[in-house]
């Protein structure tokens, strides 16, 4: 018993870590500045930034890697003056800011926001954003995992219905638009996981991913929780009444096969009683609700998977791609294909 809260105590600080995390996290500045692992692009509206080649962070048998923001802390040895000008970057992998001391600022194209020790912030691929440091002594880690790997969580084979594309949709109805961030309170429980892997990767000890693939799934699934638990509190607060929130809860995590006689099932509602329940206290109809939650999901594969149009509608409910690529072309205005390209390469705003 004892050497267990002695270990659970030691996954408190990162002290012990810290000159590890230095040393590697300056080797990888320095394979950055080798490989020109940054690649500046000047858009077409005279807006520019800087695009970060995933090899040089991730060693070849590695899904997650992290790294200490060394730029501008006083642990900055000169490998990085290639990051000093204030200039947004993008890459294709997921990225979690966790501050272990102080606070930055993170900027994106339309905003910039505060962040301190009580907060982390997830970016999805491809988000543009840069961090300014409040000083010299904040130290910023960035957990980050690769695009290719995080196909097997958007297709639910880890995580199941909790579908982790459902943290960058602003509504639970999923009427709104992908966010390109998401930020969320820091527990004990998810501040011991960062930490465990933290420690876990400049430890370096055999079977050190599998430990890291595994505390990345409880976060991940402790996120959508407390997502889930907000929309909640926020729906009381708009006087939803409890089962709506169930049977949004329920055509979400189905949205692929659902139906009305399904869910008229499964809550005890008639057929007529439950379509016209739905639309009083939303001001959609099923079908809508149904229909932007396929068309979400199918934008999340898009632009964050390498998954092929038969996958995807495959994946999203639907048989006809030639059905799908209209349909999703009257909701985004674009074709599947050009909407992948644009997202990935080229649109900034």
């Amino acid at each position: 018993m004892k050497n267990f809260m002695d270990q659970l105590q030691s996954f408190g600080t990162l002290e012990n870590h810290l000159q590890e995390a230095v040393l590697q996290s300056n080797r990888y500045l320095t394979r950055i500045r080798n490989n020109d692992g940054f690649t500046s692009i000047e858009q077409n509206n005279g807006l520019s930034f800087n695009r970060l080649d995933t090899e040089p962070l991730f060693s070849n048998d590695e899904n997650i890697a992290v790294s200490l923001h060394i730029p501008g802390t006083k642990y900055d040895q000169g490998t990085s003056n290639i990051q000093r000008p204030k200039k947004l970057h993008n890459h294709d992998f997921y990225e979690m800011n966790y501050i272990y001391r102080g606070g930055i600022t993170n900027c994106l194209p339309d905003t910039s926001f505060h962040q301190d020790t009580n907060t982390i912030l997830l970016m999805n691929p491809f988000a543009f954003h840069t961090p300014i440091l409040d000083d010299e002594a904040t130290l910023l880690f960035n957990i980050v995992v690769r695009r290719a790997f995080s196909s097997s969580l958007f297709g639910g084979t880890i995580i199941g219905n909790a579908n982790f594309s459902n943290l960058f949709l602003n509504s639970s109805l999923g009427m709104s638009p992908m966010k390109p961030y998401m930020l969320f309170e820091i527990t004990p429980i998810i501040r011991f996981l960062l930490h465990q892997m933290i420690q876990e990767y400049f430890d370096h000890k055999p079977y050190y991913q599998q430990v890291l693939v595994s505390n990345f799934i409880q976060l991940c699934s402790l996120f959508i929780r407390q997502k889930n638990e907000k929309s909640m509190q926020k729906n009381k607060l708009n006087q939803y009444p409890q089962d709506l929130e169930q049977m949004i809860n329920y055509i979400r995590d189905n949205y692929a096969s659902v139906s009305l006689e399904s869910v008229s099932k499964h809550f005890g509602f008639s057929i007529s009683h439950l379509s016209s329940y739905i639309q009083k206290y939303t001001g959609y109809k099923f079908k809508d609700i149904v229909h932007n939650f396929k068309m979400q999901n199918a934008a999340v594969l898009l632009l964050h998977t390498d998954y092929t149009l038969s996958e995807i509608i495959n994946q999203i409910g639907y048989n006809d791609v030639s059905y799908f690529s209209k349909i999703f072309k009257n909701q985004f205005g674009v074709s599947p294909g050009k909407f992948r390209y644009q997202e990935r390469l080229s649109k900034l705003s």
